[in-house]
């Protein structure tokens, strides 16, 4: 198997390239505004896989599976430049499709928790997507898209997606460096089913080795309280956080976020028997891995 990874240099994108390079696959990765020089320049609102990555990608006889996490994915600024998120999420990402299809390579695009309406949470693949923000809007638009005419492709739904490294854009980063300063946690009083990093990208490799297609949705089957999980990492690091919950619009937003994202993945792990790791498990790692960092 070959790996072109659309979008290398974000949080989910860049840590699949450097899972799969480092475990020998030979992998191809896309950025926007990164300076990563191993990464080849591509702005999905206008570029083609055809005509900026090298043609001896596509020779061989390996399958290549094309994995398309690049994205306009921040809710707000979706709702705020819906010309512009649409251009990128819609209609660049269905032009890439196309393109990837033409060459045969086998599109698994990277979905989202946002397509469902989030009122009761526990969403599995049959449950009625009925978006409730733009971007999970524009995320539904690509999804039909692909199911009317490339059947061959995966469509995978993420909901939260927390990794063990302390690193820019980790959540749990994000949320030490606050517990350090002694600065509150602004907490959506919501519930989700944060995943390993990990998982989702080992769950990306399960699947094409597999051939599935259609639509699966890739979540830990623990859910917490967005504020019920900052405690538990706090705990787990044996520091003291101070929580905030605080509302969308206090927050200036101008769109209500979905109260219960948290998806329902049985269909994944019967067929896997997929063992998501828990999250007290990633706690331990994020600790470990952040005193190697301080006294390695």
């Amino acid at each position: 198997m070959k790996f072109l990874i659309i979008g290398a240099s974000g949080y989910i994108g860049e840590y699949c390239y450097h899972f799969l390079k480092s475990n020998g696959y030979p992998v191809v990765g896309t950025r926007f505004n990164s300076i990563n020089s191993e990464l080849i320049p591509f702005d999905l609102s206008k570029d083609m896989v055809s005509t900026v990555v090298n043609s001896s990608f596509f020779t061989g006889n390996e399958k290549i599976f094309a994995v398309i996490f690049a994205a306009f994915s921040q809710v707000e600024r979706c709702f705020r430049e819906k010309e512009e998120s649409y251009k990128v999420n819609v209609e660049g990402t269905i032009r890439i499709l196309k393109d990837l299809t033409n060459y045969g390579i086998t599109p698994i695009y990277i979905s989202t928790s946002s397509v469902y309406d989030g009122l009761t949470g526990n969403y599995d693949e049959n449950s009625s997507r009925n978006p409730q923000t733009e971007y999970g809007r524009q995320k539904l638009t690509v999804e039909k898209f692909i199911e009317q005419n490339i059947p061959q492709a995966l469509i995978l739904r993420l909901d939260k997606i927390v990794g063990d490294k302390p690193a820019r854009r980790n959540p749990f980063f994000e949320w030490h460096k606050l517990i350090e300063r002694k600065q509150p946690i602004l907490c959506l009083d919501n519930i989700i089913s944060p995943t390993f990093i990990e998982d989702i990208v080992q769950s990306i490799i399960i699947c094409c080795e597999k051939g599935f297609r259609g639509s699966l949705n890739l979540a830990s089957s623990e859910i917490f309280r967005r504020e019920e999980l900052v405690r538990q990492f706090s705990s787990a690091l044996q520091k003291r956080s101070i929580i905030k919950l605080i509302s969308e619009k206090e927050l200036n937003f101008l769109e209500l976020r979905p109260p219960k994202t948290f998806l329902n993945s049985n269909k994944f792990i019967k067929a896997t028997g997929f063992n998501f790791t828990p999250m007290h498990e990633v706690f331990a790692r994020f600790k470990n891995n952040l005193k190697d960092e301080q006294y390695g």
